[in-house]
C-alpha cells in the first residue's frame, strides 16, 4: 500500500516543482474595481431607471459594463413604452460619448434589464458621468472615477434628470 502511494507523492511534488519554476507566480494582474452602486430614479406614475455597476476602479482605454433596467413596478400603470440614451459625460471638457441608444416596452408589473458596455475614451481620466436618459425626460447621472483614484472624491450615484 505504501509503494502505491509513493509514486503519486512524488508526481504531486514535481508538478509543485514545474508550476514554481515555470513562474506560476507571474499571473497579470487585473484591476481591482472599486465601489459597487445600484441607483435608481423613479418617476412620478411610479416607473424606476437603475443602474448597477462600479463607480471606480477603470481603467484608461478600457471598458467596463454596467447593468441598465426599466421596472414597471405598478399594476395600474399601463405599458411603458419609451426610448433611451447611454452617455458618458465628461464634467470638465464637456465632451459626451453616446454609448447606447434604443427603445423599450415593459408591461404592467415587469421590467427589462441588459447590460452596456462602455468603453473609456484614451487620454480621458478623473471624474466622468454615466447618464441613462428616457425619451420622456427622466432618468439618473452616475459619477464614476477613471484612472487614478482621488482619495478626496466618493464617486457616487448623484442625481435624478427629472
Amino acid at each position: 500500500m505504501r509503494q502505491k502511494a509513493f509514486p503519486s507523492i512524488i508526481v504531486a511534488l514535481l508538478t509543485l516543482s514545474a508550476f514554481i519554476f515555470t513562474g506560476c507566480d507571474k499571473v497579470p494582474e487585473l484591476p481591482v474595481l472599486g465601489s459597487p452602486f445600484n441607483n435608481f430614479w423613479t418617476s412620478d406614475d411610479g416607473q424606476i431607471v437603475r443602474v448597477m455597476g462600479y463607480a471606480d476602479g477603470h481603467q484608461v482605454g478600457s471598458h467596463a459594463v454596467f447593468q441598465v433596467q426599466f421596472d414597471n413596478p405598478l399594476q395600474n400603470v399601463p405599458t411603458w413604452s419609451d426610448g433611451y440614451r447611454v452617455v458618458l459625460f465628461d464634467q470638465a471638457s464637456g465632451n459626451e460619448w453616446e454609448i447606447a441608444h434604443g427603445e423599450f416596452n415593459v408591461q404592467t408589473s415587469s421590467m427589462t434589464q441588459f447590460p452596456v458596455t462602455v468603453q473609456f475614451p484614451q487620454g480621458v481620466e478623473g471624474q466622468l458621468c454615466l447618464n441613462v436618459i428616457t425619451a420622456s425626460g427622466g432618468g439618473l447621472g452616475v459619477q464614476i472615477q477613471v484612472g487614478e483614484k482621488d482619495p478626496d472624491i466618493i464617486p457616487t450615484a448623484i442625481s435624478s434628470l427629472s
